[in-house]
């Protein structure tokens, strides 16, 4: 039996940033108690310093936040001497992924795939610098600029960036064969192609004891489980790899179900699913691979594209009905919450509240 909580109706957006677009990313750093996400189209990272502290008092939520747009404007290529790329400038910038910082002296400085490679910002300078451009890939450099970061993780040693790479906006995802899965090295700064042929590649996870890792493929609908050895932060013969949810399974009334953003719940062995265009957030047993509860969201905010744990409470962003520019022309504020975070309680039981919904990167 699927346990369903119905918050349809008596749910409201616990924060929304005006004229957001697609609100994605959203991670909890424990430590540095910074709620943290991203507005991808908009090439945003934006953060709630103090989470814990905030209750629904909307005065004390703007006090706390903020946000930063990077662009070629605030670029300063001698951080990491890497020069701004500029031979695609019919391309804009966008964030995919952000790997917060958890580290509690040098929180001001935070990681993230953009458009062009991986980058770092300082929020004490309002400055950042890519670190790897994908283009330094021979594999990748002929069509690099066509591709874009989507979802990403850190490997739990911190030593390896896992992101994938999708076609980017304007291009047709659906018929891409150019979507990979990378793993990358920032200190070698090498990049190692681990996945090809995924439209959308989306959330990564490993299970508790490092020897599954799960991968989302969101134009298939599907959540792939692989072997894993955590030694070498490397696949055990990925042809291998099993079917471990497809949504279409679980969704068969809707035409489209693409598990997107996600997080897990390694105390009860739980996966939390943020499905785009369902307007839910679903959990599956990892064990069993079944569905086991529906969280029933706003049905004007189909778009669920990520969540995270903050201890118990689950924290879920989604996308506005009109993303691109060109969607926008005149459906300007027609979306009142479109892009907007939820926050659910007690979604879960057991979970410390110290604990980052992604890895720390050893940089």
């Amino acid at each position: 039996m699927v346990e369903i909580v119905d918050l349809s109706k008596d749910i409201d957006p616990f924060f929304h940033h005006e004229g957001a677009r697609l609100a994605e990313g959203i991670s909890f750093a424990g430590n540095t108690d910074i709620l943290y996400w991203i507005d991808i189209y908009k090439a945003q990272i934006h953060r709630i310093q103090n989470y814990t502290q905030i209750k629904d008092s909307d005065s004390k939520k703007q006090d706390n936040y903020d946000f930063v747009t990077i662009s070629e404007k605030n670029y300063n290529e001698t951080l990491f001497n890497v020069p701004y790329p500029k031979e695609h400038p019919e391309f804009k910038e966008s964030i995919g992924v952000i790997f917060p910082n958890d580290d509690p002296t040098t929180k001001h400085l935070i990681y993230f795939g953009s458009k062009f490679g991986i980058g770092q910002f300082n929020f004490n300078t309002g400055e950042w610098g890519y670190i790897v451009l994908y283009s330094s890939s021979p594999l990748l450099k002929p069509y690099a600029h066509r591709l874009r970061s989507n979802d990403g993780n850190v490997t739990r040693d911190g030593k390896y960036i896992i992101i994938g790479l999708m076609e980017d906006f304007g291009f047709d995802a659906g018929k891409s064969e150019i979507g990979c899965v990378l793993k990358i090295d920032l200190v070698k700064k090498t990049i190692e192609r681990l996945i090809n042929g995924v439209k959308i590649p989306n959330a990564f996870h490993w299970n508790k004891d490092e020897t599954k890792m799960y991968v989302t493929d969101s134009l298939n609908w599907t959540i792939w489980e692989y072997s894993y050895d955590s030694k070498e932060d490397k696949f055990i013969a990925p042809e291998t790899r099993r079917g471990l949810f497809n949504m279409k399974k679980f969704n068969s009334d809707i035409e489209s179900p693409e598990p997107d953003g996600s997080d897990i719940d390694l105390v009860n062995g739980l996966l939390f699913v943020s499905v785009w265009s369902t307007s839910q957030i679903q959990v599956f047993n990892l064990e069993t691979g079944e569905l086991v509860k529906r969280f029933l969201l706003p049905t004007t905010t189909p778009r669920i594209s990520c969540c995270c744990f903050a201890g118990n409470d689950l924290l879920v962003t989604c996308g506005n009905l009109y993303i691109s520019d060109e969607e926008m022309k005149g459906n300007e504020g027609k979306d009142l919450n479109g892009g907007c975070i939820y926050r659910i309680p007690n979604a879960t039981n057991n979970v410390p509240m110290t604990r980052s919904s992604k890895i720390t990167l050893k940089f």
